[in-house]
């Protein structure tokens, strides 16, 4: 239920109101999905941590190069990778001439057919990380949900899927990008029209992997409202405004 084909209907895990939570006479209960290669000690997270109204829960989604999500560690959980690797080793019990051409024609197949080896890759990433981003948001019953880049990704799954409804900030998602390599389509609204108000989008007009006119494009498909920072790219590392940010969000 938590794989990219989900649609609504799911038990939401955390619908509650700011003022039903007492959320403005206690800290605001955060639950930050990381981006690709981001951790505990980042600078995002340690910035949001560092904020005395800030109560912060980050799940490790395991989203690095050579851990378990990670895309690399992805492709060799892959059925159609397996079945290559095992075919490949079965051309070692041919003859020698036999077995070379078998071998040679297996990566002419593997080069054909790169793009679906990757787009099974990715979406085997995408899923697994997404089943710890559901798992800890039933956990944590957060007041808002924070995702950066690949975590915003995540993010929007969540909302799509309608196991969250309630306030989001989405720092430079990568729900279109990363679905480039998946093959789903982005095209149609993430949420319903009463569910967007609560939603923003912080994008750095400088960012080198996601183009800011591409992901307002995305923000008036979906009614998300759009702030941009004029210096910043990718990272976001300088928007030091981020806590009040998810204060305000998180307390409308």
């Amino acid at each position: 239920k938590t794989k990219l084909e989900m649609s609504g209907g799911h038990e939401n895990y955390a619908d509650l109101g700011p003022e039903s939570a007492g959320i403005k006479e206690r800290q605001v209960r955060v639950l930050y999905l990381h981006g690709f290669e981001e951790h505990h000690q980042s600078p995002k997270p340690m910035l949001l941590k560092g904020h005395e109204r800030l109560e912060v829960h980050m799940p490790d989604l395991d989203v690095y190069f050579t851990k378990r999500n990670g895309p690399i560690v992805s492709l060799f959980r892959s059925k159609k990778t397996l079945t290559f690797i095992a075919a490949a080793l079965a051309t070692r019990i041919l003859p020698t001439t036999l077995g070379n051409l078998t071998l040679l024609g297996l990566f002419g197949l593997l080069y054909v057919y790169r793009q679906k080896f990757l787009q099974e890759s990715m979406k085997i990433s995408v899923n697994n990380s997404l089943a710890v981003a559901v798992k800890a948001l039933k956990k944590t019953q957060p007041d808002i949900v924070v995702g950066f880049s690949w975590g915003g990704c995540l993010a929007c799954h969540l909302l799509e899927s309608e196991l969250w409804k309630g306030p989001t900030v989405l720092l430079a998602p990568a729900y279109d990008k990363l679905h480039k390599f998946t093959g789903k389509d982005t095209s149609q609204r993430l949420v319903r029209d009463n569910n967007s108000a609560n939603i923003v989008v912080v994008q750095g007009l400088k960012d080198q992997l996601i183009n800011p006119l591409e992901q307002e494009e995305f923000c008036k498909r979906n009614g998300f409202r759009y702030i941009t920072i004029e210096k910043e790219i990718h990272n976001l590392w300088g928007y030091q405004q981020l806590p009040e940010l998810v204060i305000k969000v998180a307390t409308e």
